[in-house]
């Protein structure tokens, strides 16, 4: 690094600032998991926008960490998100816990459906045991039907 001719006139070697670190940033890679679940995010636009990248780009990191896509990595954090809320306000009406990236409660059934393969109302039958296992499994990131 050289030294401006200001700095050697007045003698002063040491008088350059010295570079200032950024402050961290952790990697997109680590900030997924977070972003797939905040509830304000519901749409791939949306975490595209909150990790600077394209489409194309997040599609990529979401197959290669998890083998699924961004869309419906979104929509297994929603329903997980829901089935938590359940298991702690099982006799609640779902108006009063639901996400609020449902447009309704079909929309809500149809994911219920598709991932525990039973309507609300047979898992709600459930024993308590198996209710708690589904919402544990899901939790951690397992569930009974990863993908479809």
């Amino acid at each position: 690094m050289y030294m401006s001719e200001q700095q050697l006139a007045a003698g002063n070697l040491f008088a350059c600032p010295l570079p200032q670190p950024n402050a961290f940033q952790p990697s997109r890679r680590a900030r997924l998991p977070q972003l797939l679940a905040d509830p304000d995010i519901g749409t791939v636009e949306q975490l595209c926008d909150q990790l600077d990248m394209t489409q194309s780009r997040l599609a990529r990191l979401c197959r290669s960490i998890y083998g699924e896509t961004p869309k419906k990595l979104l929509r297994r954090a929603r329903f997980g998100r829901m089935l938590e809320a359940l298991a702690r306000h099982p006799y609640a009406e779902w108006r009063s816990f639901i996400d609020p990236n449902y447009f309704d409660q079909s929309h809500f059934i149809r994911d219920f459906r598709h991932f525990l393969g039973v309507p609300p109302s047979r898992y709600l039958a459930l024993p308590d045991e198996v209710q708690a296992a589904c919402v544990a499994r899901f939790a951690i990131g397992f569930g009974p039907r990863v993908s479809g």
